[in-house]
């Protein structure tokens, strides 16, 4: 139970065509009748054209727990990441492991309940 104030981590894996999805559904972990009731969250992540992650929040009626993000780590990105931005604003705290190719976005502290879809995006550029 006192693991739920923890922050999450997103790990995306991308295909080859820079493409990635998985969702998160998110209750007490106790009750037996969530659904019924509609006291959990559902989200949705997307990841398209080899550089924007959206986060949809379909369902947001469970609120005792926070649901902060605070690192996404991308594996399979190919190219220099110059730049990122979250929700359209220039984010600073990121970096790109080139050998490895995974961009690492840290410190974010997004409260995945706040807006029903939120965006992170990068660009690039070759080496």
């Amino acid at each position: 139970v006192l693991g739920r104030g923890n922050p999450f981590t997103l790990l995306v894996a991308q295909s080859d065509a820079g493409t990635a999805s998985g969702n998160l559904f998110w209750d007490d972990g106790d009750s037996i009748d969530s659904i019924e009731t509609k006291t959990y969250n559902y989200m949705e992540f997307s990841l398209t054209n080899f550089n924007k992650l959206t986060i949809n929040t379909l369902v947001s009626n469970y609120k005792e727990s926070a649901m902060r993000l605070d690192l996404i780590k991308i594996l399979g990105v190919n190219k220099f990441v110059t730049s990122v931005t979250v929700n359209g604003k220039i984010y600073s705290n990121y970096l790109y492991n080139i050998p490895d190719k995974i961009l690492l976005i840290y410190a974010l502290a997004l409260d995945m309940l706040t807006q029903s879809s939120q965006t992170i995006q990068w660009t690039t550029s070759n080496y």
